[in-house]
């Protein structure tokens, strides 16, 4: 552990999916301390740089000590605005790109001149006389946590403030704008808040200005009209009364380090979307959703996020490198370890959300106890991985050990057994999914197969097929998934996936019948090879092996659904038409040693 030390009850209390006020706090005064760092960073390489650059920074330092001497805890709560890190750390890689060239020069000075903006908005706060000038982007001027002045055109606009108003010139006109600076009028538009008065009372910036605020994968919006503003703060509230009252460990440490929303573009309705990033510790990007409920559950998830996040800048959980290889059970590609550690982190707060939610009694209770059983059987199967990647460090196996605990915790309440059956067919249908995805089959392998099947022998050991990059499209999820997770009203309005015979079957708790459907299916009669490949249908594998796996045979399909998919085209191929495939799958299953003969296995 590095500057800012976490005493072994933090750990624990961060490790185990919730975190202590007290440990909470001292993740924000990690970031706090990097923030400073990363800035004096700026400041050193800049001086080495000379210049214009070393001027513009010079002047606002000169401006940030007279604020930190006459309020210091303004300048605290500045470095707090989340956009801080964005910037800095995008700064710090400029600066550090090499030779400055011309064009690196005069993108370097509009960069830096963001410290400008942070020295203007301490200087407003602590109520200094002061000018400064700062760098207009896209003809606005955004000063950090406080407000943006638009349509000054390019270049730099000079600011002048005395206490009790703003003088503001640039290039295509000038404006004053006075204290408070909380009045909306034509040029200047005030950072709104989310002020939620319930005890203990929340706020949040609605952060729709801020040139860094883009760093998620999401598109942000623009600025937010009153009206949407006003409906973000009503489901806030709904939101936080519910976090408050179910969960409220979560709730606590969120008020310590949550600072600002960044709204985002929704690009389908029928998905929910929201973000963190590395480098806005403190804010959260969001497409408001529909309800509270919906609301409260991103919240907890991004926030889980946000602080492992900080806990990673303090300590070193697994081996830097990681290649993308792992099952993440929520994502359809290969994850490297650090994608899984923040993924598994993530949805422990999802399952503790349907937890919570299904034990409330409050909404659909069995649609609750559904999804409960499904994200605790996915967060452990992730934290099996994560345990069995080999490429955590010492903390990180303290951590995932105390992050077994809660999933161990999670795995001992009961649920009916149709949830529990549920969750288990979804969560092997969505495994077989990946499998047949990523994993890329040997052909020489698929040819050992096939001739030791042709040839009475047992199934020979085979070993996983490798991991490769996924291909450009997003399968999706499996249909054998969709009808048993997917949202009950779109599937009511007919736009759901059809079931298949096999579907149906398993659906109504019959697997024996399900799998001889699913194998019918597959192997029906076909004119020529070229038929008998498309009759290989992957959904068709997929609950095949699902059906096996829960009836207790075909453990081994759903690792090597490629694999065998593969074998069995092949020996489709070739006369005498293709075999049965769950024949073909219960001898995969069957070890060297068993009854092997073929004709048996069917």
């Amino acid at each position: 552990m590095r500057r800012y030390i976490l005493t072994a009850e933090e750990f624990r209390s961060l490790a185990r999916g919730y975190g202590s006020p007290h440990a909470i706090a001292k993740l924000v005064s990690g970031q706090l301390a990097k923030r400073r760092l990363l800035i004096s960073a700026i400041a050193k390489d800049v001086r080495h740089i000379g210049g214009e650059p070393a001027r513009i920074v010079a002047s606002a330092v000169s401006v940030l000590t007279a604020a930190q001497a006459r309020e210091p805890q303004i300048v605290r709560a500045l470095l707090a605005h989340p956009q801080v890190d964005a910037w800095a750390s995008r700064c710090v890689r400029l600066l550090r790109q090499g030779d400055v060239t011309p064009d690196l020069m005069a993108l370097i000075e509009r960069e830096i001149g963001y410290v400008c903006a942070l020295a203007a908005t301490a200087a407003i706060r602590a109520g200094l006389t002061f000018e400064i000038s700062v760098p207009a982007a896209g003809g606005a001027v955004t000063l950090p946590s406080l407000g943006s002045v638009s349509e000054f055109g390019d270049g730099w606009v000079h600011i002048r403030g005395d206490g009790t108003s703003l003088s503001l010139a640039g290039s295509r006109g000038s404006a004053l704008v006075p204290a408070p600076y909380d009045v909306e009028t034509e040029h200047w538009k005030p950072l709104r808040h989310v002020r939620v008065d319930v005890a203990p009372r929340l706020t949040i910036a609605v952060e729709d200005i801020d040139q860094y605020r883009d760093c998620y994968q999401w598109r942000i919006t623009q600025r937010l009209s009153a009206d949407e503003v006003l409906r973000l703060e009503r489901l806030c509230r709904r939101a936080w009364q519910r976090l408050l009252r179910q969960h409220p460990c979560h709730a606590s440490a969120m008020r310590v380090a949550w600072r600002s929303l960044v709204p985002l573009r929704r690009p389908s309705l029928r998905e929910n979307y929201s973000a963190t990033s590395r480098r806005t510790f403190g804010a959260i990007g969001l497409a408001p959703p529909d309800d509270p409920g919906t609301l409260t559950m991103l919240m907890l998830h991004e926030f889980q996020h946000m602080k492992l996040g900080a806990l990673l800048d303090m300590v070193d959980l697994y081996r830097p490198g990681g290649v993308a290889r792992h099952e993440a059970p929520w994502r359809s590609d290969p994850r490297p370890v650090s994608a899984l550690l923040q993924g598994t982190y993530a949805h422990l707060a999802v399952a503790d959300f349907w937890r919570v939610h299904r034990q409330a009694g409050d909404g659909d209770v069995r649609r609750a106890e559904l999804q409960f059983a499904y994200w605790r059987l996915q967060v452990q199967a992730a934290l099996k991985s994560l345990v069995a990647s080999g490429e955590l460090t010492r903390h990180g196996r303290v951590f995932s050990g105390h992050l077994a605990d809660t999933t161990s915790a999670f795995a001992a309440e009961t649920v009916s057994a149709s949830a529990q059956l549920a969750a288990q067919t979804c969560a092997l249908a969505r495994s077989a999914a990946w499998q047949l995805t990523n994993r890329q089959v040997s052909q020489a392998e698929v040819e050992r197969l096939a001739r030791a099947w042709r040839a009475g022998e047992p199934c020979p050991p085979v070993e996983p097929p490798l991991v490769v990059a996924p291909p450009s499209a997003n399968p999706g999820q499996p249909r054998l998934a969709e009808l048993v997770m997917g949202d009950q009203d779109v599937r009511a309005a007919g736009s759901g996936p059809d079931p298949s015979p096999g579907d149906t079957a398993l659906l109504a708790g019959d697997p024996v019948l399900a799998a001889r459907r699913y194998a019918r299916s597959i192997s029906r009669p076909v004119a020529d090879a070229a038929s008998a490949t498309r009759n290989n249908d992957m959904d068709q594998w997929i609950g095949l092996a699902v059906s096996l796996a829960i009836n207790g045979h075909g453990t081994a399909l759903v690792g090597q659904l490629g694999l065998i998919r593969a074998a069995y085209s092949a020996l489709a191929a070739e006369p005498g038409g293709p075999p049965s495939p769950e024949a073909l799958a219960r001898w995969c299953d069957r070890p060297p040693g068993t009854d092997a003969d073929p004709a048996a296995a069917g």
